[in-house]
């Protein structure tokens, strides 16, 4: 099974790039799955004129985007919650891809500074990915107080706090049986 993990956001200093880690980090445990973390950090995808499928010469990082969604069995996106939704780079590359959404299971894990966890981004994602044919999941990853929460030490991201959830949002996610 192969697992495509979005980071939501560019900015300095972003603390969902700790639980996109950590995912990956429980994903490496568990056999038959391969996954692949997106950053738009690098390369940075150009403003969306046309969808993919419309461009006549789409650029090879648009391309790549598009394979990437294309042949992923799930999806997890990990975001910050920006102004009560999600970061505008996040929405830029996701409007790119149309079909490619279609029918893929979309785990959302939101990440906040504070007490809130992102709601507001898990609501504005979960429409986004409706609307798109893609099976967004009720099950949300919220985590709250995520700089102090999640601490970086070698590659691995200590998450003791959220450990239970984290397992019950993956379980969710890779359910097989949910292809049925």
């Amino acid at each position: 099974m192969k697992v495509i993990i979005i980071l939501g956001s560019i900015r300095r200093g972003r603390q969902s790039e700790k639980v996109a880690s950590y995912l990956a980090g429980r994903l490496d445990l568990r056999d038959e799955i391969v996954h692949e973390t997106v950053d738009f950090r690098e390369p940075a995808l150009p403003f969306m004129d046309e969808r993919l499928k419309y461009l006549d010469s789409p650029p090879e990082p648009v391309v790549k985007w598009g394979e990437s969604i294309r042949t992923a069995d799930r999806i997890i996106v990990v975001s910050p919650e920006y102004n009560g939704s999600f970061a505008g780079v996040l929405k830029n590359a996701l409007d790119y891809l149309n079909d490619e959404y279609e029918g893929k299971i979309v785990g959302i894990a939101t990440v906040s500074g504070g007490a809130h966890g992102g709601g507001g981004c898990f609501d504005a994602l979960y429409k986004f990915f409706f609307k798109m044919g893609a099976r967004p999941l009720d099950v949300h990853l919220k985590i709250n107080k995520v700089a102090s929460t999640f601490a970086i030490k070698d590659r691995m991201v200590a998450a003791s706090e959220y450990a239970d959830e984290v397992e019950s949002f993956l379980e969710a996610v890779l359910r097989r049986d949910i292809d049925e």
